[in-house]
């Protein structure tokens, strides 16, 4: 089983329309966020969140909760469709200025997940939906 990064749709109907592999921008999400510190742009986990209630039941897994720190977890945060494709072009400069560096085999395969990403993020402009990324281990 391998690690990908997905978008979550704030709109819950959309969700079903939002498929992205995400594989191999989890794949490399190391080295992409080195290239991305050295060149002024935003890491892409500033733009994942979970709902309160995933939160709640990853933690409990491991810890026992106390009402207070139920109540003072985070609630999901959400970004725009525009700060989406922003991203999308932020990293695929990222990717095409850094082939040697990314691995020649990977950056073609980097930019496909980014392909499908700038996909979901025009469906979500269209639909005034907010979104944010997750992990799918």
């Amino acid at each position: 089983m391998s690690l990908a990064l997905y978008i979550v749709a704030e709109k819950a109907e959309l969700q079903d329309k939002v498929v992205v592999n995400g594989k191999y921008i989890a794949e490399k999400q190391e080295t992409l966020e080195a290239l991305a510190k050295d060149n002024n742009v935003e890491i892409l986990m500033k733009y994942y969140s979970q709902s309160k209630k995933e939160l709640i039941e990853t933690l409990s897994e491991e810890f026992e909760l106390t009402e207070e720190q139920i109540e003072a977890l985070p609630e999901a945060r959400w970004f725009s469709a525009e700060v989406g494709l922003k991203v999308v072009e932020d990293y695929k400069n990222i990717s095409v200025d850094n082939i040697e560096w990314i691995g020649k085999d990977k950056v073609p395969k980097i930019l496909e997940d980014l392909s499908e990403y700038e996909s979901m993020f025009k469906l979500l402009k269209e639909n005034n939906s907010g979104w944010h990324f997750e992990y799918d281990y």
